[in-house]
């Protein structure tokens, strides 16, 4: 008996991912063959939950993955149990991203969704994550450096936020077209991203 984690990318045949540290077992041929060949590593044994990592860090494209048991016919039993997944390292539809479950380890800004976006009706947003709670300002500002809008200057909680800008300035006008910056602020931290506005 065993289990193994599969993927299949943008609709494509599916095939065998390997965990970091491999897989604790190998299929040995029996009188009562499963479905797995002999000598495929697996997930096997009686033990308690363990966490498991995979890494899809070169993959590209569309990835649906899925988790497949392979019994013989022995004696029955239970099988496996899969809990708590979780995807890190993606970027998520912005109206999702406050969702997740997971403490970042660092202070991260996302290039904002979509760029370029059209100020004339039009809306982007803005991602970042947070290791701790802390203050955090958020401010778009022009070529020059002079402050166009301040969208954030407030405590966050740990975790992904999402802001929303329009396109519009402190006084609610609309900027023109062209090159501006968003900078985030935490504590000693600074880190900036461009954002393109078009007509």
């Amino acid at each position: 008996d065993g289990g193994v984690i599969e993927a299949s990318v943008d609709g494509g045949p599916w095939y065998q991912i390997t965990p970091d540290g491999g897989y604790p077992y190998l299929i040995r041929l029996r009188a009562n063959p499963g479905p797995f060949p002999q000598g495929t590593p697996v997930f096997s044994g009686s033990h308690d939950w363990a966490e498991e990592t995979i890494q899809l860090i070169d993959t590209v494209g569309t990835v649906q993955l899925r988790f497949r048991f392979g019994s013989d016919s022995g004696g029955p039993g239970e099988g496996w149990f899969v809990d708590d997944v979780l995807i890190l390292g993606v970027e998520p539809d912005p109206s999702d991203a406050s969702e997740l479950p997971v403490r970042p380890a660092g202070v991260m800004l996302y290039q904002n969704r979509p760029n370029p976006f059209s100020a004339a009706g039009g809306a982007t947003m803005i991602r970042f994550d947070l290791p701790a709670r802390q203050k955090v300002r958020l401010e778009v500002l022009d070529v020059s450096g002079r402050l166009v809008r301040s969208l954030a200057d407030a405590p966050y909680t740990p975790g992904s936020h999402v802001l929303r800008w329009d396109g519009s300035d402190a006084r609610g006008e609309r900027v023109g077209s062209g090159v501006y910056f968003y900078v985030l602020t935490t504590g000693k931290e600074e880190i900036g991203r461009q954002i393109l506005i078009v007509q």
